[in-house]
């Protein structure tokens, strides 16, 4: 530690022995490149644990450490590298389990699900266990995913402490995913949250899954564009609360293999041309090839009766929602219903 030298001197060391093993003999000097490669590569896949750190650890550390520090500016201007980054809340495991899938599909590939328990602190707690066996599924099935709990009574308290600490944090979540079941109290633990998750800038996902209907078929996702009223030219890059509606619904279509279908309701004949021209626009520009579109004239809550049928059906929210509001829709389409809030920081455009 106090011998100091200058970084070029390792750097040159290496280069020069790496050119004088090829000038020597570069048969031997390429197969002994090769051996050295595999031997990392098999000892690599083996997962040997050491009681102490080898010289990736310290290297992998080192990088992304630098390359935070270089970055850390631009963490909030990331549209282009866009990834779906889950913060989930989970009291109830069988919960958590029962929308594994849904999540994974959301989270794949380059994504990721950090798990955060919320339970009052008992010595014969198993939660922490629990969710850290689900977090290795998620990463044997290729998502990254992290587990802690928080130990409080106030289920929202706990929700919002983890997302205001996490805001210090360079690879935050984004997105708060929140699973509605019949023992969460919407009014008193849900609302609170999100309208926090809104002051934060994080993006919200209210999932209600059908009790029967579950996610059907897979095969087709209904994603219901809000009546723009006149305001119906694509200016710039905001396009309103569309965008994180549409990524996850892109992300459903590719991990599924399904079909994307665009959904508004005008009250005016006059404005169906303009909205048909707005979503042949918007497929174009967000390049979402193969999309459906479908514009009706009426009143949204009839028109939700009568829409073609999906696995599932993702409405925007501009703030919290009425709760009968939810469990209506999902009635009324007769499917699973995904409620979404934009953070600001998202553009399919991109």
């Amino acid at each position: 530690p106090i011998f100091k030298i200058h970084k070029w001197v390792p750097w040159f060391g290496l280069i020069s022995s790496v050119f004088a093993m090829f000038i020597i003999n570069p048969t031997i000097s390429l197969i002994s490149i090769v051996i050295v490669l595999m031997v990392y590569w098999y000892l690599s896949r083996q997962n040997l644990e050491t009681p102490f750190e080898d010289v990736r650890s310290g290297l992998f550390v080192s990088f992304a450490e630098w390359a935070a520090k270089h970055t850390w500016g631009m963490k909030k201007m990331q549209q282009r590298a866009w990834k779906a980054n889950l913060m989930v809340p989970v009291r109830d495991v069988n919960g958590l389990r029962g929308t594994f899938e849904f999540l994974r599909n959301i989270a794949r590939p380059k994504g990721s699900i950090k798990l955060l328990g919320i339970e009052p602190f008992t010595e014969q707690s198993i939660l922490a266990r629990q969710l850290e066996e689900i977090s290795a599924s998620f990463r044997h099935k290729g998502v990254f995913s992290s587990s802690t709990v928080i130990h409080t009574k106030e289920f929202a308290n706990g929700i919002n402490y983890g997302s205001q600490a996490l805001q210090g944090a360079f690879f935050r979540p984004n997105i708060l995913f929140l699973n509605l079941q019949d023992h969460d109290d919407y009014e008193n633990e849900l609302k609170p949250v999100m309208k926090e998750s809104i002051r934060l800038e994080i993006g919200i996902l209210l999932f209600n899954l059908h009790t029967s209907a579950l996610l059907g078929q897979r095969n087709t996702i209904n994603v219901w564009v809000s009546n723009r009223k006149g305001n119906w030219q694509l200016e710039g890059w905001d396009i309103g609360n569309l965008d994180l509606s549409i990524l996850v619904a892109y992300k459903l279509k590719m991990n599924w293999d399904a079909r994307i279908r665009l959904i508004t309701v005008v009250d005016n004949a006059k404005e169906e041309a303009n909205a048909k021209n707005f979503l042949k626009t918007l497929i174009s520009l967000a390049r979402l090839p193969q999309t459906m579109t479908e514009v009706y004239i009426g009143t949204f809550i009839e028109m939700v009766r009568k829409a073609p049928p999906a696995d599932l059906n993702i409405f925007g929210m501009k703030d919290t929602l009425p709760y009968d509001f939810i469990k209506d829709m999902s009635q009324k389409t007769s499917s699973s219903c995904l409620f979404v809030r934009d953070s600001g920081h998202e553009s399919i455009l991109a």
